[in-house]
């Protein structure tokens, strides 16, 4: 069972979680067609970080954002592929309960990323020198997906 993360937003990213969990492909969503990516890869359940605004957000931001969400939503659904939509504190509770009990939630999830994946490289581009955060959540939301359906086939 293959599993796809979604963590949406301009800064997001796309990421496929292997039958053994382990990361398969991650890609910042900027640079690719959602739709095509997952067919291509021939995907059938996606979990998505479910769309909220941030405290200090302007409007015409959150909205720009929440209508990217709906887009992606949409095309989505037309792929036939399965979405679940999972929000920020449910999977990021599940996972750094696992793996991590202290520090600020993007530390957390680069800990957890390093510990699962020592060998994958979360950088956005060759020169980048720290890794991307889209790319790390996209991984990890991922990962949550993949626990989840394992943890509901043995029900």
């Amino acid at each position: 069972m293959r599993v796809a993360g979604i963590d949406p937003g301009i800064h997001g990213g796309i990421a496929i979680i292997d039958s053994c969990g382990q990361v398969e492909e991650v890609n910042l969503l900027q640079n690719v067609v959602p739709k095509t990516w997952l067919l291509e890869r021939k995907i059938r359940l996606v979990y998505i970080e479910q769309c909220q605004s941030f405290p200090g957000q302007g409007i015409a931001s959150a909205f720009n954002y929440g209508r990217e969400y709906g887009y992606l939503l949409g095309t989505l659904a037309g792929t036939g592929v399965l979405t679940k939509l999972v929000r920020p504190g449910e999977w990021t509770k599940k996972i750094h309960k696992i793996y991590v009990s202290q520090g600020e939630a993007k530390d957390k999830s680069l800990l957890v990323a390093k510990h699962l994946w020592p060998e994958t490289s979360f950088l956005a581009t060759a020169r980048s020198k720290k890794p991307h955060d889209g790319l790390i959540d996209a991984a990890l939301i991922a990962y949550f997906g993949w626990l989840n359906e394992l943890q509901l086939n043995q029900e």
